[in-house]
């Protein structure tokens, strides 16, 4: 996945979209916030969200070094 800040933003907020919709069907099903863990779907898509949140750290990271990302090239 390339480090493009904007890119990323927006993977992040469709995927934070996602894990708050599949919370409100937890919701709807009673499922208590601490026994969301234990499900596979919501699992899967909070580690999207943490994915993406890490990579906009590292992003953050190279501009706070003044170096700028590499960009992959496919040849």
């Amino acid at each position: 996945m390339p480090l493009k800040q904007d890119r990323l933003e927006r993977t992040l907020k469709l995927a934070q979209q996602a894990r708050a919709l599949y919370e409100k069907e937890l919701d709807e099903k009673k499922v208590e916030p601490d026994k969301r863990r234990r499900d596979p779907r919501w699992r899967g898509l909070d580690a999207s969200c943490r994915k993406v949140e890490s990579r906009l750290e590292s992003l953050a990271d190279l501009i706070s070094r003044g170096q700028a990302p590499e960009e992959a090239t496919s040849e």
